[in-house]
């Protein structure tokens, strides 16, 4: 049947007597004879995409909150760059070339401020969103199983996260994800343009680096069209121009960035490894749960029918690898960021598991209701990641209406500094860098009245660091507390603001 024909035509060539209609046919009933046709035919079959798009957008723009750390310094890495000197030595090392997306950060929040920064997030994510569902129809033939595909990934946790963020990881995603979309085409184009799109997913995140391979690899599982195994257009033929052209790509940034790429990749892949305590399993089973049993059900189907089993395994497998390192390990940077990597390969068998049980033991209702229902802790755990660091603004409200310049020191140093920015002759440290040299210096540090303002928490910061610190400011008749208007909550998690109140030597 030719898909592009109107929907009455179809219906003309299916033998006499009641046919229940498609869905399709269902919508087109209830349209303006005039608005049928081919063109509406396109249009129709797009819905439910854009229905996955709609909700999608909807849970970022709930998410609401000052400026996250991985925020504040893409932007100020931006700046860097920008503007030399504004933003002093950063202090860390971006997860990405700064001349990338940190400047079209800042840029764009220099136009709009952070909200504007994090809408380039929430397309991006749309973007992948439209691209992993094109890559897994064409893999499979089948527009059910990208669609299924599109929409457990759009409603996965992390994902909403990432979405809602000012961060590289969400550019980084539809990089990724359009350069497996092209690597499913059957030209050397598309080929070199896939290739050309892994080398600056690479460019845009460093951890990106690690899912290149499982990218590259999916030419050898997509549709051959025919093509002989030597001819031109065949999948190891355009494998080898995807590498080629991600090998020369890279290496040619490379020479241009000098250092900072060899740099960023070691710092990423140090901290993958870093052990640690922060990465529990319970935050892993809320993230990624229902996703991981909805691709292992693909994968078994997969397997036992015999299609490309291969490849099911290898996506299983490659999107478990990056959290459990994370687990074995314990490491907790950029978990939660992370894990939307994991969902991007993990989608596409999940895909395709609830297109199988949609087909034989639930039929699609039900796995539309269980979608659905998905939502409900994907609403609530993006929430919870969205509010997992302080909000600064009653603070910032405070010193906006009482500046001081000078040296402030504070537990959210890069969030202040960021919203801070208007402020003039006000530099931030991080109460870290005190705490790293020991207990005598910090006594001698408030002693020595080297601060304007210090900000610490009762709670979410606590321990024998900040003891030492807040027992020499309650002794010192330097420092006074600063009495905010804050909102009490369970937890008693309060901001604790102690101002320099005596400035003679």
């Amino acid at each position: 049947m030719n898909r592009t024909a109107s929907f009455s035509d179809t219906r003309s060539t299916r033998p006499t007597g009641y046919l229940r209609p498609t869905w399709q046919e269902a919508v087109a009933g209830h349209l303006p004879g005039s608005w049928r046709g081919e063109r509406c035919v396109r249009w129709i079959d797009r819905l439910p995409l854009a229905a996955v798009l709609a909700v999608y957008v909807a849970m970022c723009a709930r998410l609401d909150n000052t400026a996250f750390i991985d925020e504040a310094r893409a932007i100020s890495a931006g700046r860097h760059v920008l503007l030399p000197g504004t933003a002093g030595d950063l202090g860390f090392t971006p997860p990405g070339v700064a001349q990338l997306y940190p400047v079209a950060a800042a840029a764009l929040d220099a136009v709009g401020g952070l909200h504007l920064a994090r809408l380039l997030s929430c397309v991006s994510v749309g973007v992948a969103v439209v691209a992993l569902a094109s890559a897994v129809t064409r893999a499979t033939s089948s527009t059910i199983t990208g669609l299924f595909a599109a929409c457990a990934f759009a409603v996965t946790a992390p994902v909403v996260f990432v979405g809602a963020l000012a961060t590289p990881d969400a550019v980084c995603l539809a990089l990724l994800a359009v350069a497996a979309c092209a690597a499913m085409a059957r030209s050397l184009t598309t080929a070199a343009v896939a290739g050309l799109l892994r080398a600056a997913a690479v460019a845009v995140a460093y951890v990106a680096a690690l899912f290149v391979p499982v990218v590259l690899l999916a030419i050898l599982f997509a549709r051959t069209g025919g093509s002989a195994p030597r001819s031109p257009e065949s999948p190891p033929a355009r494998l080898a121009v995807a590498l080629a052209v991600a090998i020369g790509s890279f290496a040619a940034l490379q020479l241009l960035a000098g250092d900072e790429v060899r740099r960023g990749l070691a710092v990423t892949f140090r901290s993958l490894g870093a052990p640690g305590t922060g990465a529990p399993w319970g935050a892993a089973v809320l993230d990624i749960g229902l996703l991981v049993m909805a691709a292992a059900a693909g994968t078994v189907a997969a397997a036992r029918t015999g299609t490309r089993g291969a490849a099911a395994c290898g996506l299983l497998l490659a999107g478990l690898a990056l959290p459990l390192v994370h687990l074995l390990t314990g490491s907790a940077t950029s978990f939660d960021q992370h894990n939307a990597y994991a969902a991007l390969l993990l989608a596409p068998m999940a895909g395709y598991g609830l297109a199988v049980l949609s087909r034989q033991l639930f039929r699609v209702i039900p796995v539309v209701v269980a979608l659905v229902l998905a939502l409900v802790p994907a609403f609530s755990r993006s929430e919870a990641l969205f509010h997992q660091w302080s909000d600064v603004s009653v603070v910032m409200a405070d010193i906006e209406a009482h500046p001081q310049p000078g040296t402030y020191l504070s537990v959210a140093s890069d969030a202040f500094a960021y919203h801070a920015r208007a402020i003039p002759d006000v530099r931030w440290e991080a109460t870290s860098a005190l705490y790293a040299r020991g207990a005598t210096a910090v006594r001698r540090a408030v002693a020595e009245r080297r601060y304007q303002v210090i900000v610490l928490r009762t709670a979410s910061t606590a321990g024998p660091d900040q003891d030492v610190l807040l027992n020499a400011l309650t002794r010192s008749a330097d420092y006074e507390p600063d009495p905010l208007a804050q909102p009490t909550d369970h937890v008693r998690d309060e901001w604790l603001v102690y101002r320099l109140v005596n400035t003679l030597p």
